[in-house]
């Protein structure tokens, strides 16, 4: 989506963050591999799984904060 919207935000035109390319492509992979693992309905799990470990690993490193909310469903999720 980022490369297809050129950088930019549709609505406003902002620039859009160039990490945010780099972590579509690690949600991706995260996606592929949890699909490969384990087909299924736990592979989907699994896909979530990594997709929340990978946007609060980069929520951390970026501003050292990580949010209740998501922090809360990996919790319980776990």
């Amino acid at each position: 989506s980022w490369a297809a919207a050129r950088g930019r935000c549709g609505a406003c035109g902002a620039p859009i963050d160039p990490r945010h390319p780099l972590i579509e492509a690690g949600c991706a992979l995260a996606g592929i591999a949890a699909g490969y693992a384990a087909p299924g309905v736990a592979g989907a799990a699994g896909a979530l799984f990594g997709w929340l470990l990978l946007t609060l690993a980069v929520m951390d490193a970026h501003d050292f904060w990580l949010p209740d909310e998501l922090t809360a469903a990996l919790a319980i999720g776990g």
